[in-house]
């Protein structure tokens, strides 16, 4: 998704390629900054966020948040609100739920309204009650994943991507 990362002399358009209530991963299409830059990332429907520039040593870099535990409640509400039907609907509406769950279908349209304690555009962690296979596919609000973990009271969600086919005109 589109945002903007800005510090005091500049601003620089970039693509968050995840979010968490820890920070950001980054692209930069005219090149990343240094390493340590105190800034703020804008994200139309989530907010605005201080955080400091990291590097990862890859193709993306990333910004972690200096927020505190009242700011990564809200942004894990909304990160759960965005997979269960995304957040123009809500903020259109005015409704903000406060608390972090999903409505999870299993294949064999078994559902289950599960607490989300960690959340990312890469996948969920869950309490539930239910303990699908690994790998099985399930649907989380708009969004599918597969399970990608079993853990002592739930389990992890790896979200799914779909590449859309390229289009010859």
């Amino acid at each position: 998704m589109p945002a903007i990362l800005i510090w005091p002399s500049r601003e620089l358009p970039c693509l968050v390629t995840d979010i968490s209530g820890g920070g950001a991963g980054l692209q930069y299409p005219d090149g990343a900054p240094a390493a340590g830059i105190v800034a703020q990332l804008a994200i139309d429907e989530f907010g605005t966020f201080d955080g400091i520039t990291v590097r990862d040593g890859g193709d993306t870099r990333g910004l972690r948040f200096l927020n505190g535990e009242a700011e990564r409640n809200h942004l894990l509400i909304k990160l759960t609100l965005y997979v269960e039907e995304g957040l123009a609907d809500a903020s259109q509406h005015g409704r903000w739920p406060t608390e972090a769950k999903l409505s999870l279908t299993r294949t064999n349209g078994v559902r289950e309204r599960c607490e989300v304690t960690g959340i990312s555009l890469k996948g969920v962690f869950l309490i539930t009650e239910q303990r699908p296979p690994l790998q099985e596919l399930v649907k989380l609000g708009r969004m599918y994943g597969r399970v990608a973990e079993h853990l002592p009271d739930g389990i992890m969600v790896r979200f799914l991507s779909f590449v859309q086919p390229e289009t010859t005109a």
